[in-house]
């Protein structure tokens, strides 16, 4: 008799990064990762039981760097 795989999605920690979150700078339990209306995203734990997503670029360090700057501009602001 074969065994049928049962190995769910084991559930791993992400950091969010992005500064304009709410979440920024906390560990977020990661469910899982699928594509959501074009997007990329985690599907991630709240804090009151529900779940919510989040885009994956946000949960990348290089995200930590997004700013507001005075003039809009399609390269990062010079500080």
């Amino acid at each position: 008799m074969k065994q049928r795989h049962s190995a769910g999605y084991q559930a791993d920690g992400g950091q969010v990064f992005y500064p304009f979150h709410p979440r920024c700078g906390e560990t977020v339990a990661v469910v899982r990762r699928h594509r959501f209306q074009g997007v990329e995203v985690f599907v991630v734990h709240q804090l009151d039981g529900t779940l919510a997503h989040i885009p994956c670029w946000m949960m990348s360090e290089a995200a930590a760097y997004h700013k507001v700057c005075s003039n809009p501009r399609a390269r990062p602001c010079q500080t």
